[in-house]
């Protein structure tokens, strides 16, 4: 959670996606559960993928 306040404040640009429902349902109960906003939820879920990726291909 404290990582996705820090993103929070780097934010810069907008992203626009579709998703399967059933997808989207899941994540913003998940992100109830967290107490987060569900689009911070998603924005984490993207940033750890992505850290991942990258320091793999390093």
């Amino acid at each position: 959670m404290a990582q996705v306040r820090k993103l929070r404040h780097l934010k810069d640009t907008r992203v626009h996606i579709r998703l399967l429902t059933a997808d989207l349902d899941m994540r913003k109960r998940r992100a109830a559960e967290e107490g987060l906003p569900y689009q911070s939820l998603i924005a984490s879920i993207l940033h750890k993928y992505i850290s991942r990726s990258t320091s793999q291909a390093n």
